[in-house]
């Protein structure tokens, strides 16, 4: 958020009635701050009951966000509450029973969706690999961008709802591609760019594919984006190692995958990524991230939070972070290569600063289509939330044994099932 401190004041105060202010207690990371917001739940929306995740599992709303300065860290974490907020709300609401025959031209066509790979390893985790044309499931209301054109697509894919139908197990519910933001337009930028992060963190993963490394203290001082400010300390600096890498993907929108490594054996390298239109504000926008991260699982370990034993018992949103986090797991990082970092400039690949990523992928043939999530109570602010969807693109999956193994996007690079990365990918 960008926002003068007048006006981020202004904004806390609009949202005072869907969430509870900041806790008290936030991590210190150096000189940038990591702040915690639980979200206050609608009860004429949810009821009583608490917000599911997309295993059915209770869990509470909230949002983490950092940066030097406190108050803004907390109008970022409430705005990545909202989010959060936006999207386990009124999806039974808006949405449609049918089946893709019934709703004809007007819905997403299921043959463009992900699907996973019958032998990918482990339990099933509730998940299969294909929606068929004739499944009953829930559908909303979308905009094509490009055309305006209004298309329904499943509502397990615009909110993070647990299955209610057998049909809608084909598709694992997670927040990407949401994104809030007083305009429209950049809110649905930044939940594209969102997704565009996690197809290339996906891609690199899984195909342990090697990325240039960047030269050290890219992105750390003050430069043409305003978020390209030093996120560590010289101090903290001491403790930790960050190293990061140039991950843009054949999409061509700048994208960096950070790891930062720190002196704990439990909580000892985590990963951040970030795209942006510019390499630079994502080197920085990434290890943002991974500070924010490093402290949310901190927090997590201490209060008694642990690692699945195995990858295939990975389920949750952080359970491959907190899997890949011990030092003991270091050596799995080797493939990104680089030990020493490059003096080169921005990759020429890169489009130019400034360049619109919506109209980047419409014009290289990939179909964006736009879910308003905006509640009701949340609109009085003018905060729009937007989520952001992309069959074309590879999803990132939490779900070990559901990662989407037999998309279209993996099957044009044509890697053998048994080559594919057998370890959870760390991004959280």
């Amino acid at each position: 958020m960008r926002e003068s401190h007048a006006g981020a004041s202004r904004l806390a105060e609009l949202l005072n009635g869907v969430l509870s202010p900041p806790r008290a207690g936030h991590a210190a990371y150096g000189d940038r701050h990591t702040v915690v917001v639980s979200a206050g739940l609608h009860r004429a929306v949810t009821g009583n009951r608490p917000p599911v995740d997309s295993l059915g599992c209770a869990e509470i709303l909230h949002g983490a966000a950092s940066d030097p300065d406190p108050a803004l860290a907390a109008l970022k974490a409430r705005m990545e509450a909202v989010e959060r907020y936006a999207s386990v709300t009124c999806a039974e609401q808006l949405s449609t029973v049918a089946s893709a025959v019934e709703l004809g031209p007007g819905a997403l066509p299921t043959r463009v969706l992900p699907r996973h790979d019958p032998g990918e390893p482990g339990p099933r985790s509730g998940t299969h690999g294909v929606l068929g044309d004739r499944d009953q499931v829930r559908w909303v209301r979308a905009t094509r961008c490009g055309d305006g054109a209004v298309v329904y697509v499943p509502t397990v894919m615009a909110f993070n709802t647990a299955p209610r139908h057998p049909g809608e197990e084909f598709w694992v519910p997670v927040s990407t591609g949401t994104a809030a933001h007083l305009s429209w337009a950049q809110a649905l930028e930044n939940a594209v760019l969102e997704v565009v992060e996690r197809d290339a963190v996906a891609l690199t993963w899984l195909l342990r594919t090697s990325a240039e490394r960047l030269p050290d203290g890219f992105g750390d001082y003050p430069g043409a984006e305003p978020e390209a400010r030093l996120p560590y300390s010289a101090e903290h600096m001491r403790e930790y190692t960050l190293a990061r890498w140039d991950i843009t993907s054949d999409l061509g929108i700048p994208t960096v995958l950070s790891v930062l490594r720190g002196p704990g054996r439990r909580v000892h390298q985590i990963v951040g990524a970030a795209a942006r239109r510019t390499l630079w504000a994502a080197s920085a926008a990434s290890a943002a991230e991974a500070a924010q991260i490093h402290a949310s699982l901190e927090a997590s370990v201490r209060a008694g939070d642990r690692a699945p034993r195995s990858p295939v018992r990975c389920r949750r949103v952080h359970d491959g972070a907190l899997f890949m986090a011990p030092e003991s797991k270091a050596h799995h990082f080797d493939f990104l290569g680089g030990s020493e970092p490059h003096d080169a400039k921005e990759p020429s690949r890169s489009p130019t600063p400034g360049s619109d990523p919506v109209r980047r992928l419409i014009e290289a043939g990939h179909e964006i289509y736009a879910v308003d999530l905006t509640p009701r109570d949340v609109a009085p602010s003018g905060v729009r939330v937007v989520r952001a969807i992309i069959p074309s693109l590879q999803p990132l999956s939490p779900v070990f044994a559901a990662r989407y193994l037999a998309s279209d996007r993996l099957r044009r690079i044509g890697v053998p099932l048994a080559e594919v990365n057998p370890m959870p990918c760390p991004l959280a």
